[in-house]
């Protein structure tokens, strides 16, 4: 897992599992260039310090049994619109 557009990210949280969650960072500020989220697994022990200190750059973490469109909604502040 890594970089990726809203689209590929949405398919990873879709099939990840309460037990299995997916944390996303955004990669800084949102310029014209911004087409891509950070999303990696969420039990690792680089994304759970990120988590515990509440990296600035972080989104949230989530699963499968979320909400989509709140997700979705969410994501789409980071990247440009064409790229959502």
């Amino acid at each position: 897992m890594g970089l990726g557009t809203i689209k590929q990210i949405m398919i990873r949280i879709k099939g990840a599992e309460l037990e299995s969650q997916i944390v996303v960072f955004h990669l800084g500020k949102v310029t014209p260039k911004t087409k891509e989220l950070n999303a990696v697994f969420a039990e690792t022990v680089r994304s759970k310090l990120s988590t515990v200190n509440k990296d600035p750059a972080l989104i949230g973490v989530y699963h499968r049994g979320m909400n989509f469109d709140a997700i979705y909604s969410e994501l789409k502040k980071y990247v440009q619109p064409d790229d959502v």
